[in-house]
């Protein structure tokens, strides 16, 4: 349930509240600690008492007058509380739903206009106008939140930020939208799912196309392949520390642990080389037939949770000892710099031998790393 379903929610057990709202202007009311409350009697001289606990399904506070500035209510969803002015308006209600509370807030047109509004997600906080239809709310989730704007029930501009990828969009009557910052996009062609940064801006038509996008799609994709054509470039020269600083590692990481993880990659790198030999041959395949790759990549997986792939190319070669296989590339785009997460050097399935060369390598990377 979204937030502004959980408000429309909101509304109807106000409906439901207010049903208890009933006089008891000559109950005994009495706080907590035995503490004194005043009583006002037929002839409204107070008087006060000391009392240990009063059990009640339903209460209610009166002020001099005796008009009602505050109830107490049991119902089948638990307690709910009330205040009122002076006038009998609504000034605030708090009561308890089966996914959390609810705090709600009425201006002078008896019309709740804020409500805080906890749920089994998280918090959320929805700012209303005098229809009491939603215009601006909060919302705070497990892995993110968002920050949304109404304009004639429909949300027109919102920002949200999950797994640490930010999004700006505006929407407007007829469908068109606009995102600043991190999205997904589907590659038509091959039906590749790329991730933007937060320094990208992308405009949509009513059918979800995109029809304008900077950096553009094709620069990015250019950016990539030279990336992946510099990685071969080291491996056929032998430059293995090279090649291993065009990986991504961890900002985090402090000088030492980062001269670790590179002179390891560097070193798997390497034994790719002596194990697959020279690549040949190499060019895109949009539709790789399956195969048993084994891979190398800095960091570690926890890291890697938090940041997802954002785009793969995969490469049909010709291994010199090997003969025919693939080199797939994944490549992450984090503060804003396109950097390979892993490279996987793979072997066709429908070589008999596939599974049992690749488990083999995966052997001898394991023995090289625990004997370093």
């Amino acid at each position: 349930m979204n937030l502004e379903e959980r408000l429309l929610k909101l509304e109807r057990e106000n409906r439901r509240l207010r049903k208890y709202f009933f006089v008891l202007a000559l109950l005994v009311l009495a706080p907590l600690f035995a503490s004194p409350i005043w009583i006002a009697n037929a002839t409204n001289s107070p008087k006060s008492i000391n009392v240990d606990e009063i059990t009640t399904k339903n209460l209610s506070i009166v002020n001099q007058e005796g008009k009602v500035v505050a109830t107490l209510t049991a119902d089948d969803k638990g307690g709910s509380l009330a205040v009122f002015n002076n006038q009998g308006k609504a000034g605030a209600d708090l009561f308890v739903t089966d996914n959390g509370g609810i705090l709600g807030i009425y201006n002078n047109q008896d019309k709740r206009v804020v409500a805080l509004v906890a749920g089994d997600k998280g918090g959320g906080l929805g700012i209303a106008n005098n229809q009491e239809e939603v215009m601006a709310g909060l919302a705070v989730f497990d892995d993110g939140c968002n920050l949304t704007i109404f304009n004639n029930k429909k949300a027109v501009a919102k920002l949200s930020a999950t797994d640490g990828f930010p999004t700006l969009k505006l929407s407007d009557k007829n469908g068109f939208f606009s995102i600043i910052g991190s999205t997904d996009l589907v590659k038509p062609q091959t039906g590749e799912t790329k991730k933007t940064s937060a320094a990208s801006i992308t405009l949509f038509d009513n059918e979800k196309n995109v029809i304008w996008q900077a950096p553009s799609q094709e620069s990015s994709e250019d950016a990539i392949k030279q990336i992946a054509s510099e990685y071969f470039r080291l491996i056929q020269n032998d430059n293995f520390d090279d090649a291993a600083k065009l990986f991504h590692y961890p900002p985090e990481y402090t000088k030492q642990e980062l001269a670790n993880d590179l002179r390891a990659v560097s070193s798997v790198l390497k034994l790719f080389k002596q194990e697959f030999g020279q690549i040949q041959a190499a060019k895109i395949s949009s539709n790789p037939d399956l195969y048993y790759s084994i891979g190398e990549e800095g960091g570690n997986v926890p890291y890697w949770q938090k940041h997802p792939t954002s785009y793969e190319l995969t490469f049909e070669v010709n291994f010199e000892k090997e003969g025919p296989g693939y080199i797939v590339i994944d490549f992450c785009n984090i503060n804003n710099k396109l950097e390979i997460r892993i490279v996987n050097y793979g072997l066709p399935a429908s070589r008999p031998d596939s599974k049992n060369r690749i488990m083999d390598v995966e052997q001898k990377i394991m023995k090289m790393k625990k004997e370093k």
